[in-house]
């Protein structure tokens, strides 16, 4: 509806919009968080339930990827899951969830393209996620990692260690790599390059196989 092929820039201003658009209709709206905010989280949660069930209905080691605007709503989810009521949530009751479910036996959080930084202009004090949940065992505890990948070329992707002491302290690494290809690599298509990035694949790679040392 907004006509953008009648605007310069129309391929940028399409990118652009719809990070906005997608930003905007997951915020938090009027009383408590029902809605998009609350349905997102819903399926995040519903979704981990069904995991676990493959799982053999067992409360095992959590390893989440997440891009872009993701990295934020899992954020939002880990926090809300130790700060926030169900009713606020637009989730069922916290009393009914499992560990999994609510994210305690998170051993490894890797964000990328991650815009965080973006949606904390407001705020005074800047408070991350606990990370690593004091419920990991102390054998997962030591391997436990947040790694936040970027490219400096992505205008939606920032470093996150330096937000605050709290995010300093919860963030493992901040990793720079340089997506895309020669055609993407210098601009913004470079947001959605991060998966097939060998650099990335290798990080997560590697968390996983210190978690799986971890459980032998």
């Amino acid at each position: 509806r907004l006509a953008l092929t009648d605007l310069d820039w129309d391929e940028l201003r399409g990118f652009v919009v719809s990070f906005l658009a997608d930003a905007t209709a997951y915020r938090k709206t009027g009383a408590g968080h029902a809605g998009i905010y609350g349905g997102i989280h819903e399926t995040i949660r519903s979704a981990l339930a069904d995991i676990r069930v493959e799982l053999g209905d067992a409360d095992k080691p959590l390893i989440v990827v997440a891009h872009s605007l993701g990295g934020l709503i899992m954020s939002n989810y880990v926090w809300d899951a130790a700060h926030v009521t169900s009713s606020e949530n637009g989730c069922r009751p916290l009393s009914e969830w499992s560990a999994f479910e609510r994210a305690e036996t998170l051993v490894g959080l890797v964000t990328m393209g991650c815009n965080i930084p973006l949606f904390t202009l407001a705020y005074d004090e800047i408070e991350s996620i606990t990370f690593p949940p004091a419920t990991l065992e102390p054998g997962l505890l030591e391997v436990a990692q947040w790694l936040n990948v970027y490219d400096r070329d992505d205008v939606l992707g920032y470093p996150i260690k330096q937000l605050s002491k709290s995010y300093d302290m919860a963030v493992t690494r901040d990793i720079e790599i340089n997506a895309g290809d020669a055609l993407t690599s210098w601009n913004p298509k470079v947001h959605s390059r991060y998966w097939s990035n060998r650099a990335f694949i290798s990080e997560v790679a590697n968390l996983t196989g210190d978690v799986l040392d971890a459980l032998r």
